[in-house]
């Protein structure tokens, strides 16, 4: 039988963290040592954290994010530009409604944009 939807998005951001937990060790160049003694942890338990055999506590997140320097934020997948809290809701709405503009109606509202930026 297959796992509900909610399973599979759970699933795929531990799959995230994980490769992002290690790319953020490699990003400071810390071995899984230093790492783990950064967190009162072992190597092995670090090593375990970023294939994904075993995912870390919110708390644990949050201290791995402070051990490298990086916002927890930094951990998960997101959009940035609509995720961004200078925008309401309504304009997150509106650029959401964009993805399903024609390419050549989007390529001539950007023109139209450019060119009212230019002058």
């Amino acid at each position: 039988m297959d796992k509900p939807a909610i399973d599979q998005d759970i699933q795929a951001v531990d799959r995230i963290i994980a490769a992002r937990l290690r790319e953020g060790r490699m990003k400071r160049g810390l071995t899984l040592e230093a790492l783990a003694s950064r967190l009162g942890i072992s190597a092995q338990q670090v090593l375990k954290y970023e294939t994904g055999a075993s995912r870390p506590s919110a708390g644990r997140l949050k201290a791995v994010a402070d051990a490298l320097e990086l916002p927890p934020a930094w951990f998960f997948p997101q959009r940035p530009a609509l995720r961004s809290p200078s925008l309401l809701p309504d304009e997150i709405e509106r650029l959401e409604r964009l993805k399903a503009v024609r390419p050549e109606v989007f390529e001539a509202f950007s023109r139209l944009i450019d060119s009212s930026l230019d002058g």
